[in-house]
């Protein structure tokens, strides 16, 4: 489950940082974004288990 806190729009309808896929306006301190990291748990799930 990924809540995003940042979606490109703000509720006026103005531009917002992004962080559900690479671009070039992520907020600040992101190193991955939303889809980076659903293509690394696709990739290796195991790494994303609590054990």
């Amino acid at each position: 489950m990924y809540e995003a806190e940042k979606v490109g729009i703000t509720a006026t309808g103005e531009a917002d940082y992004n962080e559900l896929y690479p671009n070039d306006n992520k907020p600040p301190g992101t190193e991955k974004t939303c889809l980076e990291l659903y293509q690394e748990f696709r990739n290796n799930s195991d790494e994303f288990l609590l054990v």
